[in-house]
């Protein structure tokens, strides 16, 4: 009876924290596994997975006490009752683990960084004046995707549907571009 109250103890605490910090993560209330010890730090440095880590504790004693609390139950005796509830307990944090390190890896910076696009070609979007008149549109590939950019020329107007080049960063979003051939008008 001991034992299994100890079990029910175990998977009662591991079950509170993880529909804790669920209720905390829909309510948008930070990060609550910053804790991680992250398989010593393996995790910091680009390998492994975090083994170590609230949530991987508490799936632990989640599927440790749950699987003790069932097998006692059955009648099994608490040697084996003990061992196969390890085993679950192991398993449930090795797959939390690995599935917090999956997680962490589609965790990436999205932000375009305009000077990449320098020497790359674009297309005109809307016709970019001619220089000091103000500010066009460009589409540009920078960083594997399609971006918009303001652009200026430092000559004539440059007609839409044009393709450019970017010669320089001018601004935090405005590249100065250049025609690659003559526009069709102007032949």
């Amino acid at each position: 009876m001991i034992l299994r109250m100890f079990y029910i103890g175990c998977a009662a605490l591991g079950l509170f924290t993880l529909a804790l910090q669920l209720l905390m993560s829909v309510l948008g209330i930070g990060d609550h596994d910053a804790a991680d010890v992250h398989d010593l730090h393996a995790a910091d440095h680009g390998g492994g997975f975090g083994l170590l880590s609230i949530r991987t504790l508490a799936a632990f004693l989640a599927f440790f006490g749950l699987t003790g609390w069932w097998l006692t139950s059955l009648g099994f005796g608490p040697v084996p009752a003990a061992a196969l509830s390890l085993f679950a307990g192991g398993a449930a944090m090795a797959t939390v683990g690995w599935l917090l390190s999956q997680q962490r890896r589609l965790d990436v910076q999205g932000n375009l960084d305009p000077a990449n696009a320098v020497g790359a070609t674009a297309s005109v979007y809307l016709r970019v004046p001619a220089q000091g008149e103000g500010a066009g549109k460009v589409h540009v590939k920078v960083q594997g995707r399609t971006a918009e950019l303001a652009a200026v020329s430092d000559g004539a107007a440059i007609p839409t549907g044009a393709i450019v080049t970017v010669q320089r960063l001018v601004a935090p979003d405005t590249v100065a571009v250049r025609p690659l051939a003559p526009p069709a008008g102007d032949r």
